[in-house]
């Protein structure tokens, strides 16, 4: 068997492992995403301001007023929480997935750039 071939049969078998690795990765955040409770502190939060959103509210309520609640958040979370609920119900599911679809974005996007200002493709992912 020459260098060539058992070079190649080597690439072959990262590039198969990566992409392996990268479905069981989005596999798990996926069944992450459709769990109905709060994996994070926050997400009550987060998603209650979105709804307000949802039916036309401010995501930031008056505080002097009950229930006490504190958005610390900037508003574009806000949104895009309520972007979710309006495509998906009001659940943590549609925000969890616009999270997901936003960081596979973000994957491709970094190694497009990185592919831009010189590496090779393999290196880029």
């Amino acid at each position: 068997m020459c260098k060539r071939s058992r070079k190649l049969g080597l690439e072959a078998l990262l590039l198969t492992a990566a992409v392996l690795c990268g479905a069981a990765v989005l596999w798990q955040a996926y069944t992450r995403a459709a769990h109905p409770f709060e994996l994070a502190y926050t997400e009550g939060n987060v998603l209650s301001a979105g709804a307000r959103v949802a039916s036309g509210l401010s995501a930031y309520p008056d505080p002097a007023s009950f229930p006490y609640a504190l958005n610390p958040y900037g508003p574009v979370g806000y949104l895009l929480t309520a972007a979710g609920i309006r495509l998906f119900g009001v659940s943590l599911f549609g925000p969890r997935l616009l999270v997901l679809l936003a960081g596979v974005i973000a994957v491709f996007a970094i190694a497009g750039l990185t592919r831009r200002l010189g590496a090779s493709g393999e290196s880029a992912f």
